[in-house]
Formats: structure tokens, sequence, C-alpha cells
């Protein structure tokens, strides 16, 4: 009977000791923040060291919560596998939907990504994971190996933007003044606006960098008026405008294989110049007079300025005819002129006093 009770209590003991050894190994679990509702908080500037233990479907949760007065910055959250085998991670919001991933380019032994994400509210060229201030999301590491046991490293870390990059948050220029930028990453759109005084004068629009950019310019409507590229450390201006009192945007970001650039932007005014015809006076025409006009010729070649109109009398006849663009002009007559004939020419241009000379031919 005694050693019936001596088995009985040998079998209490064994059990107690395995159910021990069942609860010291759930114990032993290093990582405690496996769910969403255990998630580890993390904030700007952190940076984390997790420990894979080696358990199938073994995932580790981190949440950031983007703080309401984060205003205009790049958000960059990065992992680095320290481990021998591969991990996987995923950035979700608070729905534990997926917004980026390493999807099929599984984290090696000291590999590293970054997700990168920007503020809701500014611009970007690529579709960007937009955070909104005052909601929370989810970093999740998941141990792809059950056999993986090792470190990595989670941090987070932001970077100021100087420019929304949107025409509704453009930064405003003045004229003749110089406005400093930087392109941050190669993602990155910056955005200007200037009202041109209403002075019919020409304002050239200079852009400078160390870098190669894209420019575009656009009316108050935002839509595209023209657009240049900017090559690094050469001024452009190769986009004018005359003053209308009209309201254009630009729209910088960076060239191709660029990942940031420091440029400059400046719209300069020309002086206005003075018409003519407001003030009534009239220039003179500096030269009138004939190359060509032989004796037994039926053609008159002379010079006078561009684009003016001649009208030559030769014979009795009149003709008239145009200068080109250097000012030459060529008469052809339907009759030979004679020894001491008179040609009489007359030219005339708007804004220009008309000017008329008789020559002899010889």
């Amino acid at each position: 009977m005694k050693k019936q009770y001596l088995n009985l209590k040998n079998f209490f003991k064994i059990a107690v000791l395995m159910l021990f050894a069942i609860v010291t190994t759930k114990t032993a679990y290093a990582a405690t923040n496996t769910t969403m509702e255990t998630a580890t908080p993390l904030i700007i500037g952190q940076s984390i060291t997790g420990k894979m233990e080696g358990y199938d479907d073994e995932y580790h949760y981190y949440k950031f919560t983007v703080p309401q007065d984060v205003g205009n910055q790049w958000i960059q959250f990065s992992i680095t596998n320290y481990g021998p085998c591969y991990i996987q991670a995923y950035l979700n919001n608070n729905l534990n939907q997926t917004m980026q991933s390493t999807g099929y380019s599984f984290l090696s032994k000291n590999d590293s990504l970054i997700f990168q994400s920007r503020v809701e509210g500014a611009a970007s060229t690529s579709t960007e994971t937009k955070l909104v201030p005052g909601n929370t999301y989810y970093i999740i590491i998941d141990n792809w190996s059950s056999s993986n046991k090792g470190d990595y490293v989670l941090s987070v870390s932001s970077t100021p933007d100087d420019n929304w990059g949107t025409f509704d948050k453009a930064e405003a220029l003045t004229c003749n003044q110089t406005k400093t930028g930087k392109i941050e990453y190669k993602d990155d759109i910056d955005c200007y606006a200037i009202t041109l005084p209403n002075d019919g004068a020409l304002h050239n629009f200079i852009l400078n960098s160390d870098q190669k950019l894209y420019a575009l310019f656009a009316d108050a409507n935002g839509i595209k008026i023209s657009d240049i590229d900017v090559n690094a450390n050469i001024t452009n201006n190769r986009f004018s405008a005359t003053g209308t009192g009209q309201k254009i945007y630009i729209r910088v970001e960076a060239g191709y294989g660029v990942s940031s650039a420091n440029y400059s932007i400046k719209v300069i005014s020309e002086e206005k110049k003075i018409s003519t015809e407001t003030t009534g006076e009239k220039k003179e025409i500096s030269t009138l007079k004939l190359t060509s006009y032989k004796k037994n010729s039926k053609k008159i070649v002379g010079k006078t300025i561009s684009n003016a109109v001649v009208k030559l009398t030769a014979g009795k006849k009149t003709y008239k005819v145009k200068s080109n663009k250097s000012g030459k002009f060529t008469v052809k007559l339907k009759k030979k002129i004679k020894s001491k004939d008179k040609i009489k020419v007359t030219v005339t241009k708007a804004n220009y006093k008309t000017i008329t000379k008789t020559f002899k031919v010889k």
C-alpha cells in the first residue's frame, strides 16, 4: 500500500515538473510585443534592438503615433537584420492593412531597408506613403525562418522639408529677390508662386542649382505654361513672361538620377521699354543707299533699316518692296535704266520718320 502511495506521489511530482517546464518555456519567450495590442511604442529619433527567438509565426509589433505638430517632414522607418536567416517587415495602418512591405525581398543577414513616408499634405513625385498627424501606424517584423535566432535594429527618424510642394501652399516670391531651396530626396517637390506687376515689362526666371533640376511653370489655374531642364551650375533663364498682373507657379523637382540638390531662384525684372507710339517721338532712319544701279540694268539693289517699306520710282514707274532683316532690298524693273535717269527712293516704317532720297544714274 505504501509503495502504491509513493508511485502516485512520484507521478504527481513528474506532472508538476512537466507543467513547470512548459510554463517556464513560455515565460522564457523574450518578446512580449507579439500582437497589435501589445505593440512597443516608438518615437522619432528612437532606435530599438529586437531579438528573434526562433519560433514559428513569430511576429514582433511596434507602433508609431505621428505627432499632431509634426509639420512638413519626411519620416523614415529603418530596419537592419543581424540574424542568420531571413526576416520580413511591414508598415501597416491601424486597420492592420499593409502600406509598405519587403514583399518577396526578404532581409538577409546584414541587409537593411527603409520605409520612406511623407506627412499628409506634402507633395511628392512618387506615391509615397502619406502619414496623417495624430494617427497610429505599426511596424511588424516577421521571423520568416523558425531556425532564425538573432537581433535586428528598428529606428525612426525624420527629415524636415523646406517646402510643401503644392500650389495651395506655394512659397511666395518677390521680383528681384533671390530665394534658396533644397531638394531633400529624389521624390521631393518644391513649389513657388509670384504675381508679376502689371507693367508690360519682361521678367526673366533665373534658376541655378548644384545638381540637375526640372522646373515647370504654370498659370493661376495650375495649367502648364512651359518647362525647362536646369543643368548643374549653369544659370538658366529660358523662361520669361511679360508682366500683366498675372500669377505664375514654379514647380521644382530633382532631375534624373539626382537624390538631393541645393538651388536658388530669382525673377529679374527688366526695365520697361518706352514705346515711341506713347511719347509721339519717332526715330530717324539712319541708312538709305543704293548699292547697285548701273545704266542698262533692270535691277536696283539698296540698303536701309530692317523690315521697312521701300517705294522706288524709276523711268516713270513706281515699285514697292520690303527690306529684309538686314535691311537689304532689291527692285526688279520693267525697263532698263538709262544714264542720267533719276531714281527716287522713299522708306517708311512705323515709329520712324519717313525718308526720301534721289539718286542719279551715271
